[in-house]
């Protein structure tokens, strides 16, 4: 950030840690997405409307019947299959079915796949082209076993179907559903109905499950793309998450994720540790405090939260393909990342569109937002004490800078502390719990009422209204610094207004400076019943003192009230309490003060705001275009009625005359 001048030192921040957490909850949903790679086998197409091959009724006669047969069959087309069986009955010239201990091996073309069979009964075409499998059926891949009251196996088509209930294992997944297909040609499979899959990541004991009542599952292995529909529920431990759809695709010659999506109003919920748990002071696992005040920092901690949850309309997990970690998380359609506190409080991150990248050792690179983005802190009561918003941000994780962009009519905007303002541009340092504003700035600053401490240039407690070409604020020195390169910043609380090149104000509302071409305008009410006039202090320079309660105006000062122009070296301002008008001021120096027909000079003049009068003393003299010059100790200026009183003293004794 730049400007006329830093509002104080800087403080160096520690390395950014907001990957934790959310690499944890990324790496749940990609080691759930891979078990639809191995459930490859798992069948699905085009389900017949019934799995019975035709056959004949009736019993075939003994010499039918061949017994602990072993089968071999070999063609170009189907390749090498193989069968055994406690007995071989021919049912007729073109059937035949396998009984007692009956498992089919399926070598498939030489370099295929290989699949094992098993069932009570199976009945077959005697061209190998067909088997319909029944009675505590199991299909074979590997380490993958399919489990099934019945299978139709198209050999020719390579198909297999079931509709009476599935349910696989392996290693690490499982899962089960009421129907599944497999097409070969079509290279997709499907499992339908009362789906459920388990899957075992590999940073976890526990594992993660995929259900839905509806769900579909479709994979293609040829597009290495799967997706599941008709509403899906995630869960793993105490997490949980929902979507409409669930897919994924894979990298082109490995089989890991390349990208996972869940759309139709996704959400994830990642509740208690899902992670390493982070080092205590003593270097003993534990959770690490959180900073006792909220502050823009810590709003930034996630790593530290309990609980996590994403909500959009549309989630995609974007993976490394040489690295075991995620690249980009993105949100689209009403973003909401929400971060969840022991404390009670809460940090959300939205937008239409929310990007998160990581580097391949799984920090975060950097964060972007758009479509009214917004970062906000919530108490324990869920109200908002601090909110970062505008058309789209930026934050970049190595310099620690968050980045907000405006355009009209939409400003970049920042509710932090005392202060709610917004610009063409925020800038925030979040380490430092610092921020700057720039372009067009308006703020609204309100300080804190403090009990008992009714004083103040500007009233405590009560708001007051900033344009500015920008602001910056300093945590370290709980300041806000407001400048215009070009022109004057304004602030004004109710009539009583202020402005200057500079204004560098305390948060508390306390301690003021201004610096270049300083003007201070207030209202001012004579006792005599007289309409309000305004009173008008400026100089070069302007500063409050809150402990001294005096404010003093230094270089070329000068005071305007009604016709009456006064200059000087510096004015002292005693203010009124709670920012009302003052109660005196006081000019010395050089000073002059010029009226309708009179000119006066004198070296101290004290303005009694109350009884609306101007005393000058220090040799004062006053030109009168009709009395000539008027000399004196002291000349008393009367506002309301245009009278000056003039005392000296004559050897000793004191004079006075009043001049109309």
């Amino acid at each position: 950030m730049t400007g006329p001048r830093r509002a104080g030192d800087r403080r160096s921040g520690a390395k950014y840690r907001a990957a934790g957490v959310l690499r944890a909850v990324f790496g749940v949903l990609f080691a759930a997405a891979v078990l639809t790679i191995v459930v490859y086998f798992a069948q699905h197409a085009r389900a017949p409307q019934r799995l019975e091959p035709d056959q004949k009724p009736g019993v075939p006669d003994k010499a039918n019947v061949k017994e602990k047969v072993s089968i071999v069959q070999f063609n170009f087309a189907a390749g090498r299959m193989e069968a055994h069986a406690e007995r071989d009955l021919n049912v007729d010239e073109k059937t035949g079915r396998l009984e007692g201990n009956v498992f089919i091996v399926d070598h498939g073309k030489k370099g295929g796949r290989e699949l094992r069979y098993s069932a009570d009964l199976i009945t077959y075409a005697k061209d190998w082209s067909r088997f319909y499998l029944e009675g505590r059926v199991k299909i074979r891949y590997g380490e993958i076993v399919v489990d099934a009251a019945d299978f139709l196996y198209e050999k020719t088509s390579d198909a297999c179907t079931t509709s009476k209930g599935v349910s696989l294992t392996a290693p690490r997944f499982s899962g089960s559903s009421r129907s599944a297909s497999y097409s070969l040609q079509d290279e997709a499979f499907v499992l339908e109905g009362d789906l459920r899959l388990n899957v075992l990541p590999r940073m976890s004991a526990i594992p993660v499950t995929l259900s839905g009542a509806h769900a579909r599952l479709t994979y293609s292995p040829r597009r290495r793309q799967g997706v599941v529909e008709g509403g899906v529920d995630i869960a793993h431990g105490r997490s949980r998450g929902s979507a409409g759809r669930v897919g994924f695709d894979q990298f082109e010659k490995v089989d890991d994720i390349s990208l996972l999506w869940l759309d139709g109003g996704a959400r994830i919920a990642v509740d208690g540790e899902v992670g390493p748990k982070p080092e205590s002071a003593g270097g003993k696992p534990g959770a690490a405090a959180l900073p006792d005040d909220m502050t823009i920092s810590r709003d930034f901690l996630f790593d530290r939260s309990s609980r996590q949850e994403i909500e959009a309309e549309e989630i995609r997990f974007l993976a490394y393909v040489d690295h075991p970690s995620v690249r980009t998380v993105e949100g689209r359609g009403r973003c909401a990342f929400k971060f969840f506190y022991d404390a009670g409080t809460v940090t959300e991150i939205g937008g239409e569109s929310v990007d998160v990248n990581f580097n391949p050792n799984g920090t975060l690179r950097d964060m972007a937002a758009s479509g009214h983005a917004r970062v906000a802190s919530l108490d324990k009561d869920k109200a908002i004490v601090r909110l970062i918003e505008g058309p789209s941000m930026f934050l970049q994780a190595e310099t620690n800078i968050l980045k907000v962009k405006g355009t009209l009519p939409d400003k970049a905007r920042i509710k932090a502390g005392a202060g709610d303002g917004a610009g063409d541009e925020v800038t925030v340092l979040i380490k430092m719990d610092d921020f700057e504003i720039r372009g067009g700035v308006r703020m609204l600053f309100s300080p804190a009422a403090k009990p008992g401490d009714r004083q103040g240039f500007f009233a405590p407690g009560e708001p007051i209204f900033i344009e500015a070409q920008a602001v910056r604020y300093s945590s370290e020195h709980k300041r806000f610094l407001i400048w215009n390169e070009t022109g004057a910043a304004r602030a004004w609380q109710g009539k009583r207004v202020l402005s200057a090149r500079e204004i560098d104000v305390a948060e508390d509302g306390g301690d003021l400076l201004c610096e270049g071409k300083v003007l201070a305008s207030f209202p001012h009410a004579p006792k005599d019943g007289r309409p309000e006039t305004r009173v008008e202090i400026g100089a070069a320079k302007m500063s409050y003192d809150s402990k001294a309660n005096r404010v003093l105006y230094e270089g070329g000062a000068s005071l305007k009230t009604g016709t009456v122009a006064l200059a000087s070296k510096t004015i002292t301002v005693e203010p009124g309490e709670s920012g009302s008008e003052p109660r005196a001021m006081r000019a010395a120096g050089v000073v002059t003060i010029v009226m309708p027909a009179r000119e006066a000079s004198g070296e101290q003049a004290d303005y009694d705001v109350e009884k609306d009068t101007i005393a000058l003393t220090g040799r004062p003299v006053m030109k009168d275009k009709e009395k000539g010059i008027v000399q004196g100790d002291k000349l008393t200026f009367r506002l309301t009625d245009g009278s000056i009183l003039v005392e000296s003293r004559d050897q000793d004794r004191p004079v006075t005359s009043v001049i109309k």
